[in-house]
């Protein structure tokens, strides 16, 4: 996951008022004439800048002294809470007195308190230093030497506002480095493995049946400053592609549709959660897919109420879950899910206002791949060969311990795994590869080939890894029963990628000795052999398959792909 940035918090410079005490300390070597000071990281157009001088600073080449800038009296004022109503000297010595005894905790509280002083000042008053932008080598302005309140006034996406103290006198120039403190959000999703009876821990892909509901989650971090802020908004929008549906109890979206928690600490109120179309015009996955909205108009507000104490750098969780559908595209390209978050970033923001300044992250996505197999029924020459209906069973392992059929739907998809009927014996895992043309021919659920391009081939759609079988239901008048083909698809899953960075498939070259199997974006080909009946069969058929499908084979940064493996063993 992205590692936070620290905040853009109130700072002060080498030589700042704190550390001079505002006495007339020496300084042999103090410049004279305005100064320039460079906020060294702000390289962006989008970052914007006003300063405030609200204190003067002369120097006679060997001291230095500060008077209040008389234009924001009142506001330093209100920041000191200091009455300032002797003489001008008086007040002078007054101020200086109080932010020299400041440390830096203190300072940053001042430093804010003076901010919204300036900004609730009505009629508004102008900076005096005008909005000045970042660019390459940083945002920069030239002013007499005197102790700035600079203002972050705009940002970039992902970036937050503040404030900054600098203190100017005696300097040739003043460099600041900004400290951006915004939250991250990362999305995982968990893989599932019937055979095995195994679920994995969270992590960037999975593979997953037709109808499986999928278990996904969003975490999103807090500023560590979160508890500067007057409100704060943090909102989780996770965008899905048209093969996943949400799973909601009702007609619409609701609170109980997802499990949230800040801190491991389940809360149940003081959001919303919405689930609407896409409002741009998306193209590729993402076309006709869906919008979760998860909503805290006001964090700070919601964790008061549930007795939740915030310390900044918080986690937020969000989990929940959503079916892979019909619409859930096979091979390399999957079904991408992509989360970003809103966030306040002005903790000076009171609510006043329509809309309150805010960033948002960058997009976190994560990918799920589903597979599917095809059966070609063929004679011994190879000859494609019509007649034949097949059913493809997997292993459910854990406490059922069973095959179970895939049951296509009276509508031709696909309506998942389904028991096989206590009439059809198979005593075990391994009893599949000796069942019986008595026993396969009571299995439901069966698929005839379809001549398709001159095959006579089954399609079985949108399935994940395990452990499989294919059976014969129905054999061709004239041929011999072809004994249960087995094989094992394992996808090549990636457990962890840089947040923000892309998820994409590759496909490397099968690598196998059988031409009768192949492996192609996601699609595990068996050509199904009968011998004429004049002619016995060979004990255990086609044996057993494993099937390494790069199904969910994912190129890294770097580049690294994983190539499709396969291996038979004949029985």
């Amino acid at each position: 996951m992205k590692k936070v940035w620290k905040g853009f918090a109130a700072a002060v410079s080498a030589a700042a008022i704190a550390a001079t005490g505002f006495i007339g300390a020496s300084a042999a070597n103090a410049a004279e004439g305005d100064v320039t000071v460079t906020i060294t990281d702000a390289t962006s157009a989008d970052q914007k800048f006003v300063a405030y001088r609200v204190l003067d600073a002369t120097n006679n080449g060997e001291n230095y002294a500060y008077t209040i800038n008389t234009k924001y009296s009142e506001q330093l004022k209100t920041a000191t809470k200091l009455s300032l109503d002797g003489t001008p000297e008086a007040n002078n010595a007054a101020v200086t007195e109080y932010i020299g005894g400041l440390d830096a905790a203190e300072m940053k509280v001042f430093a804010d308190a003076l901010w919204i002083a300036i900004a609730n000042t009505m009629p508004a008053v102008d900076p005096d230093v005008t909005e000045f932008a970042g660019k390459t080598g940083g945002a920069s302005f030239s002013g007499p030497q005197g102790y700035y309140l600079i203002r972050q006034t705009g940002a970039g996406a992902n970036d937050a506002l503040s404030s900054v103290i600098v203190n100017t006198a005696g300097q040739d120039g003043v460099n600041v480095k900004l400290k951006k403190d915004v939250p991250t959000v990362e999305k995982k999703v968990q893989n599932v493995n019937d055979s095995s009876n195994t679920t994995s821990d969270w992590q960037d892909s999975a593979d997953h049946d037709v109808n499986d509901q999928v278990n996904f989650k969003l975490s999103g971090t807090t500023a560590s400053n979160v508890n500067d802020f007057k409100q704060y908004k943090f909102e989780f929008k996770d965008t899905m592609s048209a093969g996943l549906t949400f799973v909601q109890a009702g007609a619409t979206a609701a609170t109980t549709d997802v499990t949230v928690k800040i801190d491991g600490t389940p809360i149940t109120s003081g959001y919303t959660v919405t689930l609407a179309d896409i409002s741009s015009t998306p193209t590729g996955a993402y076309a006709g897919g869906k919008v979760l909205t998860v909503s805290f108009a006001d964090l700070l507000a919601a964790t008061k109420a549930a007795s939740i104490t915030l310390d900044g750098d918080d986690v937020v969780t969000v989990e929940y879950k959503a079916t892979l559908n019909e619409n859930a595209v096979i091979g390399s390209d999957g079904n991408p899910n992509k989360v970003d978050l809103t966030f306040a970033n002005d903790p000076h923001y009171n609510g006043a206002g329509a809309n309150q300044p805010t960033g948002v992250t960058p997009e976190d996505e994560v990918i799920v791949f589903t597979y599917e197999v095809n059966a070609d029924k063929v004679t011994s020459s190879n000859t494609p060969l019509e007649g034949a209906s097949f059913a493809l069973l997997k292993w459910f392992g854990g406490e059922e311990n069973v095959w179970k059929v895939y049951q296509h739907a009276a509508d031709g998809t696909a309506a998942g795994w389904v028991a096989l009927p206590s009439t059809v014996t198979i005593a075990n895992k391994d009893a599949i590869a000796t069942l019986p043309q008595t026993e396969a021919a009571k299995i439901p659920g069966t698929a005839t080939a379809k001549n398709k391009g001159g095959k006579w081939t089954v399609n079985f759609p949108r399935i994940d890894d395990g452990d499989y079988a294919i059976v014969e239901t129905v054999v061709p008048a004239g041929y011999n029963y072809a004994a249960p083909t087995q094989f094992t698809i394992t996808g090549a899953l990636v457990t962890t990628q840089p947040t923000g960075q892309p998820i994409t498939g590759t496909w490397g070259a099968p690598i196998t000795s059988n031409e009768d199997v192949t492996v192609s974006n996601g699609t595990i080909s068996a050509s199904i052999v009968n011998n004429a009946g004049n002619q016995l069969p060979s004990t255990g058929g086609m044996g057993t398959t494993i099937l390494y499908a790069a199904g969910a084979a994912i190129v890294l940064i770097a580049g690294i792909g994983l190539a499709v493996t396969l291996r038979r063993r004949q029985a």
